[in-house]
């Protein structure tokens, strides 16, 4: 009986790591007057970047049609790109509210 109860006490504490180290995904949206930078962090992976100038900036929130609902873009110099994709719906449509009006300011 031990066994196994070394082994649902490993399996808990192992997955519990594993959450723990994928809370560390983020995104920082960085914004200046001639440019807007995004840098997205994951655990695993190497960090991914993106760059426009902010005027030509277009901020999309996909109602539907997108892999989850109220998809979050921002298209610019040429790129498309997601953005708060671990977000819930509702936060999303409160973040594009938030960066249309620091791109308006």
């Amino acid at each position: 009986l031990l066994p196994f109860i070394l082994a649902a006490i490993w399996g808990i504490w192992a997955a519990l790591k594993r959450s723990w180290r994928d809370r560390d995904l983020y995104e920082e949206l960085l914004l200046w007057d001639d440019r807007l930078r995004i840098e997205r962090h994951e655990p695993r992976r190497p960090a991914q970047d993106w760059e426009a100038n902010p005027y030509w900036v277009r901020v999309t929130l996909h109602a539907t049609g997108g892999p989850v609902p109220n998809y979050l873009t921002l298209s610019g110099a040429g790129r498309e790109v997601e953005l708060g994709a671990f977000l819930t719906p509702a936060e999303r449509a409160v973040l594009k509210s938030e960066i249309d009006a620091a791109l308006r300011a």
